[in-house]
């Protein structure tokens, strides 16, 4: 279907410049008309200058490496963490020795020098006393409170109270047993 080209045309493209010469004012007629008269044949559809879509946004950098990222996570201070831990595994002690009736050594701390043999398996300060309690050679427990790690220790070594992230316990045996001077 033809439409008449000034519905195609822009409005500052059918204006003419500002001619001075009257041949020149003349050939823009003819050009004008020449354009015109193809058009109406279907010869010919002017186009029309369009604005450019606009370009699409420049896309971000790559993040560098070891840098921090914009997106911020809050962390818990670690010792804070170490400290609740503690406490959480003391009162899980303290409530089995109320609830059993038993009498269980511990303390914050732990029993350095005197290493016998790791548990692995243990997961609570709970278990490494019992495992400590059922092992003729140990004498003493560590429990790592945030890596939840049962050592048991044998008789020599001593007790560290600055250790925050141990609790650590005797068996009943280091209580009965001689002083190392009595040996």
């Amino acid at each position: 279907r033809l439409q008449p080209f000034w519905l195609k045309l822009k409005a500052p493209s059918i204006v003419p410049r500002v001619v001075r010469s009257p041949s020149a004012m003349a050939s823009s007629s003819r050009a004008l008309a020449l354009v015109f008269g193809l058009s109406l044949l279907g010869c010919f559809e002017p186009t029309i200058a369009q604005d450019a879509p606009a370009p699409p946004p420049p896309v971000p950098p790559p993040p560098v490496p070891g840098m921090p990222s914009s997106v911020t996570q809050t962390t818990e201070d670690p010792d804070i963490e170490m400290h609740a831990a503690r406490a959480r595994h003391l009162s899980t002690v303290e409530v089995h020795a109320k609830s059993t009736g038993s009498n269980i050594h511990f303390e914050k701390g732990a029993w350095v020098y005197g290493d016998y043999e790791g548990a692995p398996d243990i997961q609570d300060p709970v278990g490494c006393q019992k495992a400590c309690e059922a092992d003729a050679e140990c004498f003493h427990w560590n429990f790592h409170v945030t890596q939840h790690k049962c050592d048991k220790k044998k008789r020599n070594g001593g007790h560290d109270s600055d250790k925050d992230d141990w609790i650590m316990g005797h068996s009943s045996r280091w209580f009965k047993a001689p002083a190392a001077s009595e040996l």
